[in-house]
């Protein structure tokens, strides 16, 4: 995952949870903590799928086809994050 996608997640985590962390595009011990508050992604995700997670989500709730909530970076989401990142 680019350092541009992990500010994107970043933004959304401190938009939408108030996570108040850094972006900075590095997956750190307070990024992790704010993924924690995700609810709709699984627990037994490692920190990059629910990063993509949270990017799908997100333009989910924005009416953006990112296909399924899985975490899996396909072509739906590398669609959906470039109309989010504009």
């Amino acid at each position: 995952m680019n350092t541009d996608a992990i500010k994107l997640a970043q933004s959304e985590l401190n938009r939408l949870f108030n996570a108040n962390i850094k972006v900075d595009g590095i997956a750190g011990k307070n990024t992790k903590i704010a993924l924690h508050k995700v609810t709709v992604l699984p627990t037994d995700w490692n920190t990059d799928r629910k990063l993509v997670g949270v990017i799908q989500y997100v333009a989910t709730m924005e009416g953006i086809d990112a296909g399924a909530i899985d975490g899996k970076w396909g072509p739906q989401t590398e669609s959906a994050y470039t109309e989010l990142s504009y």
